[in-house]
């Protein structure tokens, strides 16, 4: 899964003529901490059951209180009655729950005034929200009693659960009005944002991938079994320049010869044999170990889609002319060693040709390695609590003219995006509900 994101509350408007509050997605927290906004309300004496919008960094009179409860439109640009983000969004939130928090103070007089605030999430792809739907419905905080000034600093924070939440460019607003719940005794009294040094904002579920990459890692698993595949989200991500000792000696063998991977281990010109190879034997976990495993077993299922897979080569220390390529084979099971793995289709897929393979010095400048790459379309799999394996071996294509000419096998190495990629998943959620019906049916049914 994907990070949750945290969009902060700034004390900037939107601008343009749109009077929102600025909300920041992620980053360091970008107001001064501890700072009393210019954001609130002059409740004064108004009895409860009264109620005013927000209206972005201005202090609203108590004129401004009416009958009428709110929010009840969509967000008011003119207003500024809505935090709203920077830029639109395009990303996918896990159901669950999000985390809405903010903070308040009286600063003229707190006059035992009691109030809550009340907002509402929206989504729209205009700026100025005119096309804005809701996502929840009102959310009233807990009372804020008995405001007083002297240092008390009072939340007015809450928590929403929400389904899954899909942002197709489009903005997130977080809309504000204040209820009063008691009057205060004192026509000053009055209540302003304070910008917490931690919690101000919102913090939201989990973001939904629609895809995984695995980088190769330079280090085995922690069992040992094989070498880890790590997941590193969808961007590229450099893990390391070279993998440790992975590599052939090929020699003067000549092609259409094949030898296994074998992790952390330069195999010798007399493992090559005319037998293609994957040939079919499940993944092994030692002599060789011809594996990258996904460090941990698999949160998602896959959609039919097609998978890529690559890994760059150079010639260890003599470059000598020497052709070839990566094959690969796709596994699947749940025991980490892959005793019960399955191969999970395709057979052996064949990368791209790398031909008179580049010695790279270990230091930049360093040249743009190839990339042997290897494409297949899958069908749906059920890959929940599984570890993936791919296996590779190497295939010489052409022949070097130095007995001594090798091969080493190279992770990330920019910019090419090294590993295996899985364009379409499906994050595997606990059937929690399915179950709970099921059981209330075969209830029923018993009486």
């Amino acid at each position: 899964m994907g990070m949750p994101d945290k969009f902060w509350l700034k004390n900037v408007a939107i601008g343009g003529g749109i009077n929102f509050g600025s909300m920041q997605r992620n980053g360091t927290q970008p107001a001064t901490v501890g700072a009393t906004w210019g954001t609130g309300w002059t409740a004064g004496t108004t009895p409860a059951g009264n109620f005013s919008g927000m209206s972005f960094g201005v202090e609203r009179a108590a004129a401004t209180f009416g009958a009428t409860p709110l929010p009840n439109a969509v967000p008011d640009s003119s207003l500024g009655d809505a935090w709203r983000t920077e830029t639109a969004l395009s990303v996918t939130y896990l159901a669950d729950w999000w985390s809405l928090s903010s903070f308040w103070v009286p600063v003229t007089v707190g006059a035992g005034l009691d109030v809550r605030l009340r907002s509402r999430l929206w989504k729209g792809a205009a700026a100025d929200g005119s096309d804005a739907v809701p996502l929840t419905d009102v959310i009233v905080s807990p009372t804020m009693m008995n405001l007083a000034t002297g240092g008390t600093v009072y939340s007015a924070s809450v928590n929403a659960q929400l389904p899954r939440v899909v942002f197709d460019g489009e903005h997130l607003f977080w809309q504000w009005a204040m209820e009063i719940v008691g009057a205060a005794t004192n026509v000053n009294a009055d209540v302003l944002h304070r910008n917490h040094p931690t919690y101000q904002g919102i913090d939201t579920p989990q973001i939904e991938d629609s895809s995984r990459f695995y980088s190769l890692s330079v280090s085995p698993t922690a069992d040992n079994y094989c070498s880890a595949m790590v997941l590193r989200g969808n961007d590229y991500s450099p893990n390391s320049t070279y993998s440790p000792a992975t590599a052939h000696t090929v020699g003067t063998t000549a092609p259409t010869k094949y030898s296994w991977m074998n992790y952390q281990v330069t195999q010798a010109v007399g493992t090559f044999g005319a037998t293609p190879l994957p040939d079919g034997t499940a993944p092994q976990t030692s002599s060789p170990r011809d594996s990258y495993r996904t460090k941990d077993p698999c949160d998602f299922d896959a959609d039919p889609c097609t998978w890529e897979m690559s890994c760059c080569a150079r010639a260890l220390s003599n470059a000598s002319g020497q052709d070839g390529r990566w094959r690969y084979r796709l596994w699947a099971g749940a025991a980490p060693d892959g005793s019960d793995a399955v191969e999970i289709g395709g057979g052996t897929l064949i990368g791209t040709t790398l031909t008179n393979l580049p010695r790279a010095d270990t230091v930049p400048p360093q040249p743009v390695l190839p990339n042997s790459i290897a494409t297949v379309a899958l069908g749906a799999l059920s890959l929940h609590g599984k570890y993936v394996f791919l296996q590779m071996a190497w295939e010489i294509t052409g022949a070097a003219t130095s007995a001594s000419a090798n091969v080493l096998q190279v992770h990330n190495f920019t910019p090419n995006r090294v590993g295996l990629s899985i364009p379409a998943i499906v994050p595997w959620v606990e059937p929690t509900q399915q179950r709970r019906r099921a059981f209330r049916f075969r209830r029923w049914n018993k009486r």
